[in-house]
């Protein structure tokens, strides 16, 4: 009895809930036709089910009226990487064409720049209509050092059911077109093979990636260079926007090489440390790491202390030594704030302490 009770609510919620929703976006109403640009959703990042709720209903407008266009319309945070935003999009669209039949030609996606928060706008857009202002493309004006995308895969490295693009082709594909849209900018592709996997394998993505670059794309060949990193977890493929001008020094680890100069404009800046994250510690309690940190969340950055706090954390037994070269940096630079990934080892046999 009181699971049935419990089915009926859920139901009547879920019913009270798209009410709301149609209510909101002005579907209650008797008129369907729409004749001027009308934002018909927003929602922040969220739940991979909750985003398909919102555009589940979003497509039922559009394949209701075929004349009418949708527009996704994406705004990031600073701290998200430029790429893994257009995958994000781009997987929204890839959902209302290929699991809800909207026609191909109906669903668009505009990245429209940097807000305080993550926000996605559905818009519906009649014949004949124009895009609604400020829905131009701000994917281009990347004139420093940025990372532009990364992706991570590999068995058991499988994200949990998400609805974002998550193939190199589609990294490589928005990748291009950032170079086209930057030509004083070049390339740089940084692939970590897995633990697991060998060397020759990531090797060969890391060719496959450039010869798409160049043949597929039309990107010159001086535009676009490649490297080979170190092992991680997981196989990862790092997509660098650099300079013309930023030359790396012969020998030169690039991975490391590019933190370091996001390194160095945080301290030049008096950046705060906003977050650390601690990753491969299976055993070992975070809490025992970060006592060993001279660098902490809320300082301001200084390079030299985190340089001591590696070498403290290598003094546990419990890992192999960690250095500079272990660590990711992330900046948001209207905040001005550095956040930092630290890649441990943890030596076989370690026990949990």
């Amino acid at each position: 009895m009181n699971s049935d009770r419990t089915k009926i609510g859920t139901k009547m919620l879920s019913v009270a809930l798209l009410f709301n929703v149609l209510l909101l976006s002005g579907l209650g109403s008797s008129q369907d036709k729409i004749s001027a640009p009308r934002k018909f959703d927003d929602f922040e990042d969220m739940k991979t089910d909750d985003i398909q709720a919102h555009l589940d209903l979003f497509a039922q407008q559009l394949t209701k009226d075929r004349s009418v266009r949708g527009l996704i319309v994406g705004y990031r945070r600073e701290d998200w990487r430029p790429g893994s935003h257009l995958r994000y999009l781009h997987g929204f669209r890839n959902y209302l064409v290929n699991s809800l039949a909207v026609a191909h030609e109906q669903a668009e996606v505009v990245e429209r720049g940097i807000r305080d928060k993550t926000l996605t706008e559905l818009w519906l857009i009649p014949s004949g209509a124009s895009l609604p202002n400020g829905s131009q493309d701000e994917t281009q004006g990347l004139d420093t050092l940025t990372q532009f995308d990364q992706l991570t895969f590999g068995l058991g490295c499988e994200s949990e059911y998400t609805i974002v693009l998550e193939q190199p082709s589609d990294a490589v594909r928005f990748f291009a077109e950032a170079l086209r849209r930057n030509p004083t900018n070049k390339g740089t592709i940084l692939v970590h093979p897995s633990h697991r996997s060998p060397l020759i394998k990531s090797a060969n993505l890391a060719a496959e990636i450039k010869e798409s670059l160049i043949k597929k794309y039309g990107i010159a060949s001086d535009r676009v260079g490649t490297s080979l990193e170190s092992r991680r977890h997981c196989v990862e493929i790092d997509f660098w926007l650099a300079p013309l001008n930023l030359l790396i020094p012969k020998g030169s680890n690039v991975g490391p090489f590019f933190n370091a100069q996001l390194m160095a404009e945080a301290e030049r800046n008096r950046y705060t440390v906003r977050r650390i994250t601690l990753l491969g510690n299976t055993y070992t309690r975070d809490n025992v790491i970060r006592g060993r940190l001279l660098q902490n969340e809320g300082d301001i950055f200084r390079r030299e202390l985190l340089v001591q706090s590696l070498r403290r954390v290598s003094k546990l037994r419990n890992f192999s030594a960690v250095g500079i070269q272990d660590v990711e940096v992330k900046l948001n630079k209207a905040e001005k704030t550095i956040d930092f990934l630290i890649l441990l080892i943890e030596r076989t046999g370690s026990r949990r302490r």
